[in-house]
């Protein structure tokens, strides 16, 4: 399982980023924290597979892989031409779970950005938005 998931993201614009050997430490520290589930979720995005657990679904069409919650899209992933691409919705469930679903998706596509949350609020802190309120905003906002 690894090590096609440090295979996939050891591409040359990660790679200048970090270095190979850090990005698969980088990589061996996003999965020791995720759920078991989530690790699962990423894999089956890595994979391009569809794949079902308890309330998280993960299916492949077209150009995109889409990520539902609870029968929430909460993320849709792009690929081939889209590759890269993570666009992600809350869908109003400001819940726990939403949450660490997706950080574990912002995780493995941005590295160091999430969602976090202050004062009831929830804000989207990656590399294109810096602290962006979010909590209001169930639209897809693209990672």
């Amino acid at each position: 399982m690894l090590k096609s998931t440090v295979t996939i993201l050891t591409m040359p614009k990660y790679a200048l980023i970090l270095g190979y050997r850090q990005l698969s430490l980088f990589i061996l520290y996003l999965l020791s924290i995720m759920r078991v589930i989530e690790r699962q979720m990423i894999q089956a995005i890595i994979e391009r597979k569809n794949f079902k657990k308890a309330n998280t679904e993960v299916i492949k069409d077209g150009d995109f892989m889409y990520i539902y919650l609870h029968d929430n899209l909460i993320a849709k992933y792009g690929l081939n031409d889209n590759w890269g691409q993570l666009f992600i919705s809350h869908c109003n469930w400001l819940t726990n779970t939403t949450k660490s679903r997706l950080n574990a998706l912002i995780s493995f596509v941005d590295g160091l950005g999430s969602i976090y949350q202050k004062n009831f609020r929830w804000y989207l802190d990656t590399k294109k938005h810096n602290d962006l309120d979010i909590t209001d905003n169930s639209n897809f906002i693209g990672v």
